[in-house]
């Protein structure tokens, strides 16, 4: 049973359908309209080296085009058409059109997106403190304590598993002062939620099915913060528990 109602919501990809694209600015407002406090996109580089927002290296699965994002102009990708409404992104285009106080989950796929990133945060104060730099890479986290130590900072683990008995691993995650720790919500048991906590770490889920289920799923598991493809599922389940 879910025993915590503070609990952020984040558009995984913005809040994606069958006919709006994920990561498009479509699919941003469209979670911020349904109850998001923040937005949950990736970043990569493309040929000309700006910040563009992409999950996959490949462009196939959105836009048919078995090419990487890196191989393609700024101006190149935002001609392409998608599979769904919307276009390709660029960072500067998010921090443009999402306004405060809404949050920037900003997950870097690509390391080669660290530099522009922290040269851009650099630029605002504001911008540092609505954004969270996540990553499965902890190198790419321990770069952004280094240069950025007042951005805060979510690692992702594929799973929990890889963990066991790797007290190492734990003590260098903790070094890194992490905001959060996010994993799917099937490995987040009670004991490893209450030790993140404890150790002054919140804990993240995420979602890798566009279901209500898998919005419930991690909802009823009571984390801190919840990346949904379904935030309005996500902001009407915790509405009923408040009542």
């Amino acid at each position: 049973m879910l025993g915590l109602v503070i609990m952020l919501i984040f558009g995984h990809r913005g809040m994606p359908t069958r006919f709006v694209q994920e990561n498009t600015l479509l699919s941003f407002l469209q979670a911020i309209q349904a109850g998001a406090d923040g937005i949950e996109f990736d970043l990569r580089v493309s040929k000309d080296g700006e910040l563009v927002v992409g999950h996959d290296k490949d462009l196939s699965r959105i836009a048919g085009i078995p090419l990487s994002m890196n191989k393609l102009t700024v101006k190149e990708l935002r001609a392409l058409s998608l599979r769904g409404a919307g276009q390709i992104l660029t960072f500067n285009e998010i921090t443009e059109s999402i306004p405060s106080p809404v949050q920037l989950d900003v997950e870097v796929k690509d390391v080669n997106a660290v530099p522009a990133l922290i040269t851009k945060l650099r630029t605002s104060t504001q911008l540092r403190e609505r954004t969270i730099i996540s990553s499965f890479d902890c190198k790419v986290l321990e770069e952004l304590q280094k240069e950025l130590p007042d951005v805060r900072r979510l690692l992702l683990l594929h799973t929990w598993s890889v963990l066991r008995g790797s007290k190492d691993f734990w003590k260098n995650i903790l070094a890194l002062k992490p905001w959060a720790v996010g994993a799917r919500g099937g490995s987040l048991t009670k004991k490893r939620m209450e030790w993140l906590r404890a150790n002054n770490v919140l804990v993240a889920a995420y979602d890798k099915a566009n279901s209500n289920m898998a919005t419930k799923r991690i909802v009823n598991k009571g984390v801190d913060v919840a990346i949904t493809y379904r935030p309005h599922v996500a902001r009407k389940m915790l509405a009923i528990i408040k009542n």
